[in-house]
């Protein structure tokens, strides 16, 4: 079974136990949150990240990133950029996409 962020998910017939393959090769979807005051422009915001992700070399142009506003709570608002990666760059993209929004 594939999960809609494309991660292959096993459930053998023999005994129940659910194993999350991620190291079948291919491409994941990878969401990276990040908060913004309440005073933040949400528009230039999301602006700002979508032009961070278009530039990252590691993100795969299709399907096609999207930052979404995810939340708002007392503290901000939530903004979740919607990447997919291949396999290789599942861990280490998120990381590097949270440093990239800070220095932004």
């Amino acid at each position: 079974v594939r999960t809609l962020d494309n991660k292959m998910v096993v459930v053998p017939n023999s005994r129940v136990k659910v194993t999350t393959n991620l190291s079948e090769p291919g491409i994941i979807r990878v969401d990276v949150a990040v908060k913004i005051g309440h005073d933040t422009d949400l528009r230039a915001a999301k602006e700002t990240l979508l032009q961070l992700v278009g530039a990252f070399p590691r993100i795969l142009r299709d399907p096609a990133p999207a930052v979404l506003l995810s939340d708002v709570d007392v503290l901000g608002k939530e903004l979740t950029m919607r990447v997919w990666v291949r396999g290789d760059d599942y861990i280490p993209v998120p990381f590097a996409l949270r440093e990239e929004a800070a220095l932004a």
